[in-house]
């Protein structure tokens, strides 16, 4: 009660609840215990509202995908929505001395997110992805000229009484990412190199999760975190569970912890400030993918360039990164690069996928279900257009380097488990089931009836 009681007097002071003691709804309020000791959550239970509301699905923007159309713009501006006042009220929260109505949309609720992006969205129909982004209620405009900045306004925003404020800059932090004309910087946390924990699995769980939505821009960033990812899985298998409350519980130190995992996690932290710069993707530009395997991990860099530097050796080629992918599993991320009109270029020293193409011209005595194994996975890379050019296993440097746990001190293994997934049969044979019955003739010839008979057989 003394949590709840202090915690609603923050909310008031900042702005972000009024009180409201006559409202006509109210959902109640849920204190729940976080990992220290004395230290809880508040959280609001909106079954009662959601039950009455009608979900609406919405699809919410790609930021990654978004942010591109930020290229080569100059002049931008921002705009924040108000919650309407009206249904501020389905919202009140009823505490122990009164209720209060929240000013900003509840998380939780049905429709609190998808509704919105789609009234947004239908506002600006004309705008969206030509000189506006909306993400819920924060609106970015950019434009490549003053002129151009200015109809934006005149057209739409004046036209329904907005007055946003507006601001002229070249380098502007937003979306998380810092947009340049050309390239596209993410910017983490400028208090990283103070980021510290409290020596429990939980606390590298959450490190991971926060440092891998910046994982596509950091170079061979699976093989980086890897002995943190194999501190965080230990203590898992330890706990039966890979929930925050229960990983709290194990020590880093129970799990194996050392002073090689203390310079990995320095390293990650010196490493998410020197992030490499992507280039925005540009359709005029020609695409490249570099891929190379290894025994524990695969890597691939995805890169544009004029299509005239195409012919020039490739130490001479001016690429541009897109994205550098790395993982010891299968992932789609950053596949949308790949679907070009004019298709990519794929950069390999395997000769791998020309066997694949035509398997018994190389092996004559080739099984049938290995045949046939090797041109599913054909059809598979048939859903891309590509033009395949073999490298030199000493050019490939970009993808070997990602691909390759170089650093490991000489001798030393890195151990990584296998994972099977296992599809269960529910059941081995419909006769097995107690309400199985075999069709009568009468029932066969009915259905046999509603078959069409083949114009081949008379």
């Amino acid at each position: 009660m003394e949590f709840l009681e202090r915690h609603v007097e923050e909310l008031l002071e900042a702005g972000l609840v009024c009180v409201n003691n006559s409202s006509r709804y109210a959902s109640p309020p849920r204190v729940i215990p976080k990992v220290q000791p004395r230290d809880y959550r508040m959280t609001v239970d909106t079954w009662a509202v959601n039950a009455l509301t009608e979900p609406l699905l919405w699809p919410m923007p790609h930021l990654e995908v978004a942010i591109t159309l930020l290229d080569g713009a100059r002049v931008f501006f921002t705009l924040d929505w108000l919650c309407m006042s009206t249904l501020k009220e389905l919202f009140t929260i009823m505490g122990h001395r009164g209720m209060v109505t929240p000013t900003r949309v509840l998380m939780g609720g049905t429709d609190s997110v998808g509704y919105y992006q789609s009234v947004v969205e239908e506002i600006f129909q004309p705008y969206i992805y030509h000189g506006l982004l909306a993400w819920l209620d924060d609106i970015l405009g950019y434009a490549k000229t003053e002129d151009e900045y200015m109809g934006i306004l005149e057209k739409r925003l004046v036209s329904i009484w907005l007055e946003p404020a507006t601001e002229q800059v070249q380098v502007l932090p937003g979306l998380g990412e810092m947009c340049r004309w050309s390239i596209a910087l993410p910017t983490p946390c400028r208090r990283i190199d103070v980021v510290t924990f409290t020596q429990s699995a939980a606390d590298i769980q959450r490190f991971l999760c926060v440092t891998n939505w910046m994982g596509q821009s950091i170079p061979k960033y699976s093989e980086l975190v890897a002995p943190l990812i194999e501190i965080v899985d230990k203590a898992a298998k330890e706990v039966s569970s890979r929930k925050a409350k229960k990983l709290a519980k194990m020590r880093i130190a129970e799990c194996g912890w050392t002073q090689q995992h203390d310079a990995v996690f320095e390293d990650v932290k010196k490493t998410l400030l020197e992030m490499v710069p992507l280039a925005h993707p540009d359709q005029n530009m020609t695409v490249c993918l570099f891929c190379d395997p290894s025994q524990d991990f695969w890597g691939a860099v995805c890169t544009q360039l004029p299509e005239s530097e195409l012919s020039k050796p490739l130490e001479e080629q001016n690429h541009r990164p897109l994205a550098f992918l790395i993982s010891m599993t299968n992932h789609r991320e950053g596949s949308y690069l790949l679907l070009r009109p004019k298709g990519f270029h794929l950069l390999t020293d395997h000769r791998n996928l020309v066997y694949i193409s035509d398997p018994y011209a190389t092996d004559t005595g080739m099984q049938r279900y290995q045949a046939d194994k090797l041109q599913r996975w054909t059809m598979t890379l048939m859903a891309y257009r590509y033009v395949e050019e073999h490298v030199k296993g000493d050019e490939n440097v970009w993808a070997d380097i990602l691909s390759r746990s170089s650093g490991l001190a000489e001798g030393e293994k890195h151990q990584v488990s296998r994972i099977s997934a296992l599809g269960l049969v529910s059941t081995l044979s419909p006769r097995t089931t107690q309400y199985f019955q075999w069709p009568s003739l009468t029932e066969i010839s009915a259905l046999q009836q509603l078959a069409e008979r083949p114009e081949e057989v008379q």
